[in-house]
Formats: C-alpha cells, structure tokens, sequence
C-alpha cells in the first residue's frame, strides 16, 4: 500500500497510471454549485476540500487574452430571450438565447449563422481573432490549490475542436449537415480558419505551469458521426495532445455523450483520461464496457483511463444505501476491468437537487476501501 497521498498527488499520478494509496473521487458540481448560494462564501474550492473529495479544478484558470478584432456584439433582452448581434464590417450575425425557469440556464435558441454569407462573416470572425498569452488567472488559482487539488484549464480559448464549437455554438447539428452538402469549399475553409487559431492555443497552453489540460468537446454520437469525428476532429485534438506530450503535461477529453461508436477511434488517440463518460441514459457505454476496447490500443500504454461513472440521474434519484451500492459495484467492476487510470466521479454535471450529504457518504465509502 502506497503511503498516504496528498489529493494532487493521487489525480496525477492516477492520469499517468501510477500507483496511488487509494481511488481519487472527483466529483463534476457543475450546475449544481450554480444552484447553492448559501454555500458560495465558501468558495468552489473550499467546498469540495470540505466534503472530502479530490479536486479536480476543470476548466479554471484561464490562459489566454481573446480579442477580435473589428467585431462588436450588442444584445438586447425581452422577457426570456435574449437577442444578440454580432456586428462585423462585412456583414452582422443574429442568434437568440431563451432561459428556461426549470433547470435554472440558458440555451441558445437561434444559431448565429443560417446561410452561406454567414459562413462568410463567421470566417472574417475567425480571420481576425488575436489570441495571446495570459497565465495570470491560472497561475492565482494553481497557488490557492496547492497540493490539495489539481487546476486544470481549458487548453482552447474557444474550448473546444473547430467542427464540435462550429456544430453547437454557431449553426446546429442537422443545418451543419445541410451546410457541409450544399456548401462545403466555404465550411471547410472556415474549420481551417478555427483550426489555426486552436493550434496557436495549443503552442501558447504548454508554455504555461499547467500540468494538464482539458477541452469540453461534449463528444457523442448523437450529433457528430464517427466518420465526421476522424475527418474534422480527431487530427485537431492528436496536435494538441501531441503538444502537450512534448512538453510532458497530460490532455484531459470531456466527452459526455453517447460514445459507443467513438470508442473504436478515440482508443489510439493523444489523449490520456476521458472525462465525464457515463453509462445510460445519459451515455450509451457502461465503463467497464469502454476500457474493454480502450485496453486493445496499440498506441497507447497504459491505455487512456476514464474519469466518471456515477450517472447523474442516479445520484439525484437513489436513495443514499442505494447509492453506495451502485457505486460499489461500479468501483469493483472497474477493479476488474484492470483500469488502473480511473477516477471516480458523477458524469458530466450535477443535478441541482441532489442532497449533499450523498457526496460525503460517497466520500466514506472511497476512504473506506482497500
């Protein structure tokens, strides 16, 4: 039995698949921390150093300065929407947000970009995107951790790969589609574009303290194909986690969705943990499952873990002596499976009505385990 780790010591050495004296808990509050006001004064961080866990900091601290240039946004709000234009010199962008009372966020609700001359004003966009350094934001937070957790920012300033921020944040998964039929020389010279900006991410990234990265593709089948996945994505995230191996930090793949079919791609790519897996309804593969043919990499060695596994309506839904039973048997069967690289944690958010004593009892239960 290895000696008692501090929390940053255990995360870390789980996304190498080294040995560690017990399993890291990682819980992903997101959504659910929005939700809790009264907890606030205590900080995120605090927080999660109170119930025990180890915590992994996704996405905080950031890394770069983004300014684009010649592009001005202007919104207006009525009632529940909220109207944004995107003003340019060679023509604007309108999108629409609605917020929904029941789970308390906003959704964007009408895509930016509709037509071909819009591919063309989001390509100027693109064009005139300025990126530099700022370590500033990370580098405060990485000190306030500590060894009690382990910040890890997000490695793209737009967060995600070209296609997958192109597909959610500026045209839709079905009009993407009809846009890649009807108009794929000005689409595809656009990714290009995106994909450019992403690599000066990835060069500026590593240069930072940070030790390891994550990006929040939301990776699923259910709105990217796989044959769309190897021909837009996959390349895109290879450089990064290409650069980050070079410089010997680790890349972190949120990938919340369905994963099945991906499973056989995402195997022998540069990544090292898959974060916020999760088996049905939320996901389509049980963790045992994935390992299964994430273990049959050629590439990789050790094969890229997994960090996740409580699915989310399961934690709002059990009761708590059904909860530690379900996560038992979760952890056993990853035991069995031989995934020395895996973190537990609930996947991908957290309902805002789960009882917080059940985070501590899960909290017990790891602490409690040989």
């Amino acid at each position: 039995m290895a000696e008692e780790m501090r929390s940053k010591e255990r995360i870390l050495a789980t996304i190498k698949g080294e040995p560690t004296d017990r399993l890291a808990w990682s819980p992903l509050l997101a959504y659910w921390w929005q939700s809790k006001p009264e907890l606030w004064e205590l900080g995120d961080f605090g927080y999660m150093k109170s119930i025990g866990c180890d915590p992994l900091w996704r996405g905080i601290g950031g890394l770069f300065n983004v300014e684009k240039k010649n592009v001005s946004y202007t919104t207006k709000k009525d009632g529940d929407k909220t109207y944004t234009t995107i003003e340019t010199p060679v023509g604007n962008l309108y999108q629409t947000h609605t917020y929904m009372k029941i789970p308390d966020t906003t959704f964007l609700t009408e895509h930016p970009v509709k037509t071909r001359e819009d591919i063309k004003i989001l390509t100027y966009i693109m064009e005139n995107t300025l990126i530099t350094p700022d370590f500033t934001s990370f580098d405060a937070h990485a000190k306030n951790v500590g060894d009690d957790g382990l910040v890890v920012p997000v490695m793209i300033s737009e967060s995600k790969s070209a296609f997958q921020f192109m597909l959610e944040v500026y045209v839709g998964t079905e009009e993407l589609n009809y846009m890649l039929a009807d108009h794929p020389e000005e689409v595809e010279n656009c990714l290009a574009v995106m994909w450019e900006n992403s690599r000066k991410c990835a060069d500026i990234a590593v240069e930072s303290n940070a030790e390891a990265f994550i990006f929040w593709e939301d990776s699923s089948t259910l709105n990217v194909s796989p044959a769309q996945f190897t021909k837009y994505i996959r390349d895109e995230i290879n450089y990064w986690g290409k650069k980050a191996h070079e410089n010997g930090k680790y890349l972190i793949h949120h990938a919340c969705g369905s994963l099945r079919g991906l499973m056989p791609i995402l195997k022998d790519m540069e990544i090292d943990m898959i974060e916020s897996i999760s088996p049905p309804p939320t996901g389509d593969i049980e963790l045992w499952d994935a390992y299964d043919i994430l273990k049959t990499s050629e590439k990789n060695n050790p094969p890229i873990g997994l960090i996740g596994g409580i699915e989310p309506v399961m934690l709002l839904t059990l009761s708590e002596e059904d909860l530690i039973i379900y996560t038992q048997k979760l952890i056993n069967n990853m035991k069995s499976a031989g995934c020395g690289r895996f973190i537990l944690a609930n996947s991908d958010s957290c309902p805002i009505g789960v009882d917080e004593k059940k985070f501590r009892l899960i909290t017990e239960l790891v602490k409690n385990m040989k």
